[in-house]
């Protein structure tokens, strides 16, 4: 399939999940949505569970680019990157398929939870592994050397598994705003990435 077709294909998966939830879609009005082939469609995911799971995945890689991944002459590497993950943070919150799950079908997002990391976490995972080398090696040549503890891919999953639950849950607290969201997630991010660094 080409990339709009995928494109045209994550967006009717999510127009028809927010519309019906998982359990009354189908591959059927799926294909119809995207203007294509049910067998297309079935040769892409096979059914209507892995169309969300492969839709879910899409959502999680796309806004993996929101961290930032340019900071070798950063004056605030670890501020920027924080900001960053923030950013993909609030953007999952806002996510439309994420909120018609939470609503629908949570018991989809338990793996997210429970299991092991899925296709669009591991791509996150990478991302914000090469974000923060980038850091580390830029505060080291402001002579502000990050500790070095923890190497930066574990730091990157620890980030994940402490952010993702807050994802899959805050669409139930009216409150938290997006603004409140993203403010805290960059505080709770930046003194993660800097604790510690004086003892090192």
């Amino acid at each position: 399939m080409s990339q709009s077709s995928d494109e045209a294909l994550w967006r009717a998966v999510r127009e028809e999940v927010m519309t019906y939830g998982v359990s009354r879609s189908t591959v059927t009005s799926v294909a119809k949505r995207a203007g294509l082939s049910r067998m297309t469609v079935y040769r892409r995911a096979g059914g209507m569970e892995q169309l969300v799971l492969d839709a879910l995945a899409h959502e999680l890689g796309s806004v993996g680019a929101l961290v930032a991944d340019e900071l070798a002459e950063s004056a605030d590497p670890v501020g920027e990157l924080a900001e960053g993950v923030a950013e993909v943070v609030g953007a999952l919150v806002d996510s439309e398929l994420l909120d018609a799950l939470r609503r629908h079908d949570p018991e989809l997002l338990l793996p997210y939870l429970v299991g092991h990391f899925g296709r669009g976490q591991v791509g996150l995972a990478a991302q914000l592994t090469r974000s923060i080398e980038q850091a580390r090696a830029r505060c080291a040549e402001l002579g502000r050397p990050l500790r070095a503890q923890t190497a930066s891919h574990e730091q990157a999953r620890f980030l994940i598994v402490a952010l993702q639950s807050f994802v899959m849950v805050v669409g139930d607290e009216p409150e938290l705003t997006r603004e409140l969201i993203e403010r805290e997630v960059t505080h709770l991010v930046a003194g993660y990435l800097t604790s510690g660094a004086a003892d090192d």
